[in-house]
């Protein structure tokens, strides 16, 4: 995965038209395919894509006045809002910010490329953030 996304990046900035626009955003997870936690976990416990729950597409997170004093603990902590990100679903969506040619190219079938691992490396990070850099690298990496 890491090695594909260092493909996109550096395959885009040095293409002559790699210019994004801003309001040019699209979805990253194809919608047509479930993605692995979906065919593992009972039907309807993962709801779908719309953006629902706070931090969907990538939208801002509001939280609850009775909350407010909690986040600024908690900030100090881990130097960003956890509260915040405790409210953000596990499986929520991102726009896709890739620039236009990165969204163009198009790359081998999946079985051709090389086997991958994956190593998160983390110290005292919050089980938010950690569950949810899980559930996208297993939603959004290939299946075969």
């Amino acid at each position: 995965v890491l090695f594909r996304s260092l493909m996109y990046f550096t395959d885009c900035t040095n293409g002559p038209r790699c210019n994004q626009q801003d309001g040019d955003v699209k979805q990253v997870m194809d919608k047509s395919r479930p993605g692995f936690l979906q065919k593992i976990f009972p039907k309807g416990l993962l709801k779908g894509s719309e953006p629902r729950h706070p931090g969907d597409g990538g939208q801002g997170v509001k939280v609850p006045p009775e909350k407010e004093s909690q986040a600024k603990e908690t900030f100090k902590i881990n130097q960003f809002n956890l509260v915040a990100s405790d409210m953000m679903a596990l499986n929520r969506t991102l726009p896709d910010y890739r620039m236009d040619e990165c969204r163009k190219k198009k790359y081998p079938p999946t079985k051709t490329l090389p086997k991958t691992s994956i190593v998160i490396v983390f110290h005292n990070e919050a089980w938010s953030t950690l569950l949810r850099t899980v559930y996208s690298i297993i939603n959004r990496s290939p299946h075969e």
